[in-house]
């Protein structure tokens, strides 16, 4: 009998190594932490799950306001041939599509910032707050420029030619909005590098603000026949407001980037 116990002792004994090596496993491994990315927030996704619906809502119920928009873009327009009434829907339409330009051109500047000029994404509590940093930024960026645009043509020119002015930022700034949308998406799902986001956003503003110069021209400036006031027109209000928001937003990022680190 005290050999069948000695036996039996021998082998829990030998058995016991290896189960507190299970248990060891199954206890002291800890999990690899998933890295935080704005792909797996759900506070964005459902942001830009809200603002695509939004966006084909607004698309739908302004696109006749658009086809006349584009239509008489490259035209120059008098008091006869000019204003089309649109509906307080339709305006307030195509300023969602500029606040959507607004959100897209944040959420690129935030990939951009954290992938080439600090970690913004090291600590999960900031990302939201950064990206409203940049949306508030860009929005009284425009807000600032449609004032500006308003008491310059209200002083210097007539309200109706001003008033088409107005309709064509409002057209510009929406279809902005629309195509940097998908270039957005692409950032935040499926890994398009920043910098080429980067290189479509200043591409699409570079050919904003081509357009927006040609259009002065037919409004203001052609029968005047005075191109350099047309050039002063835009540098003054495009192309310094542009440089100011450069600034800013260089003033954002270092203070940023002193509250990380």
């Amino acid at each position: 009998m005290p050999i069948v116990t000695d036996a039996l002792t021998d082998s829990m004994s030998a058995a016991l190594p290896h189960t507190t090596a299970v248990a060891d496993t199954l206890a002291g491994v800890q999990a690899e932490r998933v890295p935080y990315t704005l792909g797996r927030d759900n506070i964005i996704t459902f942001t830009l799950v809200l603002c695509f619906v939004a966006m084909i809502i607004s698309v739908a119920r302004s696109r006749r306001f658009v086809k006349r928009q584009m239509r008489n873009f490259f035209r120059t327009q008098t008091r006869r041939t000019t204003i089309l009434s649109e509906t307080t829907k339709e305006i307030g339409f195509q300023l969602f599509l500029m606040v959507l330009t607004c959100l897209t051109i944040a959420l690129v500047l935030f990939f951009y910032t954290d992938e080439y000029v600090a970690d913004l994404s090291a600590l999960p509590a900031q990302p939201h707050s950064i990206i409203i940093h940049y949306f508030l930024l860009l929005v009284a960026f425009l807000s600032i420029k449609l004032l500006l645009y308003r008491i310059t043509n209200w002083v210097f020119f007539d309200r109706v030619v001003g008033v088409i002015w107005m309709k064509s930022q409002l057209l510009l700034w929406s279809l902005a909005g629309i195509i940097l949308y998908p270039v957005m998406l692409l950032v935040v799902y499926f890994g398009l590098q920043p910098y080429v986001a980067m290189g479509i956003v200043l591409l699409i503003v570079a050919i904003i603000e081509t357009l927006s110069f040609y259009r002065s021209y037919l409004l203001f400036f052609k029968e005047k026949r005075f191109p350099i006031q047309n050039v002063l027109y835009l540098c003054t209000l495009e192309i310094v407001p542009i440089l100011l928001l450069y600034k800013s937003l260089v003033t954002l990022n270092s203070k940023l980037t002193v509250n990380i680190y």
